[in-house]
């Protein structure tokens, strides 16, 4: 044999061991893609298993779940009226829908929800599962509540008033509601997502939904109207919202609520709003004739959606251990926004006068927690009250309370002030405020939204005996 003949003879056996390799490793690859796609079939089908029988589970022996919190002492019992017990009978979200569907609100955090919430936080929960194993966004629809590093988004008040609105939209829209802060922080730093319906965006989808919604032909939507008109396109997929309604779109909440009880189908209450969006009766007012659901549900709303976070639960320990502050201590909360613009205040002995004698008139006797942003107005307070010592006025450690709106970065933690001012709010008993849309959020928030004076309307002070 030749040596050319050998060689020719090497090369084919080379060439078919080549070919043997490739079409084994080939099988292989098939054979492990279909191991895997049916592994990952057995896992969706698994959890879903296990989805179920944990319902039917708590559905024949419901239990308590432990929920932590910054006021591990408050009573447990159901005659409470704090949101924020140690220990509450918590429904799971797959749970929620079987609670009293033919009821128009149910109790819950010992406040009301409205029904629509316990249905919709279900679908949110199955979309956020099809989400996670799909592993795509193209068979979903969002409505993102963000604050762009770029955008001018306001403060705590303006960012966070219209929550219920937004739910209540994303809700009737069949859309899967998120928020998204860039500045100053993200949210998550402060609030917390309740138990039952996690409004964050995943981190592995953050980055393409945020690059969609900056693209020029996806508008940041900043009013009602506009929103209303952006819902309604089927190929939107992503709607981004900035709302700024000194009301948080009440009128607008309490519009749909009165439509569900009417009984108006999903699709009559949207052709309505549509309506509504193009006349003159979509004023955002809050004299209006219709019924104050937003007020009575804003409360529970939040506490659905939020729990302070670690670092803001300890802060609130902490202005709690200053003042002496226990479960059983009431209070009325006197806040003065004295360097809301355009009118800043310069007399802040007069100011803290003012607001104490306001606060007095809501409950006499009963000690008054004055709280500010400005540091002059606090240190007004500390020397009247040490003069004073009768007046029963605890007063923040002087600070300036940063807002959320300002336009020069600074470390996040130093806007941690205004959401402990906030949840300080939320624990009265009353509360007096002025200027600006910070103290009706408090009053929103708090144990009782009906006790509450606004010393400062229509660019007066007003009497506290009015």
């Amino acid at each position: 044999m030749t040596t050319r003949r050998k060689h020719a003879r090497f090369r084919s056996r080379c060439w078919n061991a080549l070919v043997l390799v490739g079409i084994s490793w080939q099988g292989f690859l098939i054979i492990w893609m279909t191991n895997h796609q049916s592994n990952k079939k057995n896992q969706k089908a698994h959890f879903i298993l296990q989805q179920q029988q944990q319902q039917q589970s708590y559905l024949q022996h419901p239990k308590k779940r432990e929920i932590s919190s910054p006021w591990n002492n408050r009573p447990s019992t159901e005659s409470s009226s704090y949101w924020w017990n140690a220990t509450y009978q918590l429904p799971p979200p797959e749970r929620l829908v079987a609670l009293q569907k033919n009821n128009s609100s149910y109790s819950l955090f010992n406040g009301t929800v409205p029904s629509w919430l316990t249905f919709y936080v279900e679908w949110h929960h199955e979309q956020r599962i099809k989400l996670y194993y799909n592993e795509t966004m193209d068979d979903c629809r969002f409505l993102v509540l963000t604050c762009r590093r770029d955008t001018v988004c306001g403060g705590v008040s303006d960012r966070l008033k219209s929550v219920p609105l937004l739910l209540q939209l994303a809700a009737l829209y069949d859309r899967i509601f998120y928020i998204h802060w860039e500045r100053p922080a993200p949210l998550e730093y402060y609030l917390q997502p309740g138990a039952v319906l996690d409004w964050r965006v995943p981190e592995e989808f953050r980055r393409t939904m945020m690059m969609t919604t900056t693209t020029p032909h996806e508008p940041v939507y900043r009013t009602v109207n506009d929103l209303l008109t952006g819902l309604r396109d089927p190929h939107a997929s992503i709607v981004q919202v900035t709302l700024q309604d000194q009301h948080g779109g009440s009128s607008w909440y309490n519009r749909i609520e009165n439509y569900r009880q009417q009984g108006y189908t999903r699709d009559e209450i949207r052709s309505l709003l549509l309506l509504s969006s193009s006349s003159s009766s979509s004023s955002s007012s809050p004299h209006s004739n219709l019924p104050r659901h937003f007020r009575h549900h804003f409360r529970s709303i939040w506490s659905t959606l939020f729990v302070p976070s670690p670092f803001l639960a300890q802060a609130i320990q902490e202005r709690q251990t200053v003042w002496g502050l226990t479960d059983k201590t009431p209070y009325v909360a006197a806040h003065v926004r004295a360097l809301y613009r355009p009118v800043k205040t310069t007399n802040h002995e007069a100011w803290v006068m003012h607001v104490w004698h306001c606060a007095r008139a809501l409950r006499p006797q009963t000690p008054v927690v004055l709280l500010s942003d400005s540091v002059d107005v606090l240190q007004a307070a500390l020397v009247y009250t040490h003069s004073h010592p009768d007046t029963m006025m605890r007063v923040a450690p002087p600070a300036t309370v940063v807002h959320l709106d300002q336009t020069e970065p600074r470390p996040v933690q130093e806007y941690i002030d205004t959401f402990v001012d906030l949840y300080i709010m939320a624990q009265a008993q009353c509360i007096t405020h002025g200027r600006g849309g910070y103290g009706r959020l408090g009053v929103l928030l708090s144990q009782n939204a009906s006790c509450f004076f606004n010393y400062y309307q229509g660019g007066r002070t007003m009497s506290c005996d009015a």
